[in-house]
């Protein structure tokens, strides 16, 4: 039963968020620095595949322990916390719904590379090194918040629901797991 089950803490929800926007930021910054839409494009397709992480200038096939890894050096990059660094740790793959968050944090990587490839001329770099959460779009960069930020976690969920089911593999996620994954940070954010 749904009530039965134990509310994901909000700080636990709020480090979520901001391990997600660190990993938009660096899909930015990665995409800047290789400047080859065809290779995100290319990257994109290899990493949309249960099991499968990467970053477009490093490795394509890293598993979900060095996935892991390179969240940790990430959001090290990004103002992380004590608190971000341990909730990574104890991420157990294939274990809880919790385990969404690695494939969630993929997606918010490819979403930065897609963004800036949209928009290649915007070069606002400096503006993106703190812990706003930001959006990068046509008129440049643009405050977003955590309605977003949830409305895009439930969006990048649903498609990686869809993804598991089209490739049935040892490391795909059940939508039950997604599906739970984003209702349990909706809940923690706006219910309080």
């Amino acid at each position: 039963m749904a009530s039965d089950r134990t509310r994901l803490p909000r700080s636990t929800a709020l480090a979520l968020i901001g391990i997600f926007m660190q990993c938009y930021k660096a899909g930015l910054k990665d995409a800047d620095f290789v400047r080859d839409s065809l290779m995100c494009t290319d990257f994109k397709r290899s990493v949309r595949v249960p099991g499968v992480f990467g970053r477009v200038n490093g490795s394509w096939d890293m598993n979900q322990r060095e996935w892991r890894i390179t969240l940790l050096h990430i959001n090290s990059n990004g103002y992380g916390g004590k608190f971000e660094v341990e909730l990574l740790q104890n991420l157990i793959p294939m274990r809880s719904y919790l385990s969404c968050a690695l494939t969630v944090a993929q997606e918010f990587y490819i979403k930065g590379l897609d963004d800036y490839n949209d928009y290649p001329h915007i070069h606002e770099f400096s503006l993106i090194d703190n812990k706003r959460l930001l959006q990068w779009t046509r008129q440049g960069l643009k405050s977003i918040n955590r309605i977003n930020m949830i409305e895009e976690i439930q969006r990048v969920c649903m498609l990686r629901a869809r993804i598991d089911d089209e490739n049935k593999t040892k490391f795909s996620i059940r939508r039950y797991y997604y599906d739970w994954f984003a209702s349990e940070i909706w809940a923690s954010v706006i219910l309080k």
